[in-house]
């Protein structure tokens, strides 16, 4: 039997620059070495219990891993991951930060209840993004992200539909 899940990522972008979180994981590329914190987008799991949509679960992880409030505007890509019996289908969208609220990372009780392991959130110019390595990154899927996201890739929400 297989294990499928609906992800989402956030590329959240404020003033040109785009937030990244420092989580503590492994690098899939470094699974021998010990846990440290890695860069990440913000990102989780399509939970039809909490969420009506996808874009209702972008909003609901950007507030519960970094406490901003965003909209939606883009879709930059779609992901389809398979490891053995695991299946991601990830959709990763491209927000604005919305108002004047700066991130501000979750409590140490709130990110157990959401099995998060997040110290920092941090803003990188397009330059300093260019500068990092797919290394720098949690996962090649954030890494993935990103790239895209300096070469300018996108797609109008509306290729997104719901019946």
């Amino acid at each position: 039997m297989f294990d499928i899940q609906i992800k989402v990522g956030a590329l959240v972008e404020k003033d040109s620059k785009l937030f990244l979180i420092s989580e503590k994981g492994q690098s899939t590329r470094q699974r021998r070495t010990k846990e440290k914190y890695l860069l990440n987008i913000v990102k989780g799991t399509f939970d039809p219990k909490l969420d009506k949509n996808l874009l209702a679960t972008v909003v609901r992880e950007c507030r519960e891993e970094i406490n901003i409030k965003v909209k939606v505007e883009k879709l930059l890509h779609f992901i389809y991951l398979r490891e053995n019996k695991k299946i991601r289908l990830q959709f990763n969208f491209l927000c604005k930060v919305v108002g004047k609220n700066k991130p501000k990372i979750s409590s140490q009780v709130k990110q157990k209840i959401y099995q998060e392991k997040i110290n920092d959130c941090k803003l990188f110019s397009k330059t300093e993004l260019k500068r990092l390595k797919q290394k720098d990154f949690i996962d090649r899927r954030a890494f993935v992200a990103v790239s895209d996201y300096l070469a300018g890739k996108s797609l109008p929400l509306s290729v997104l539909r719901e019946l």
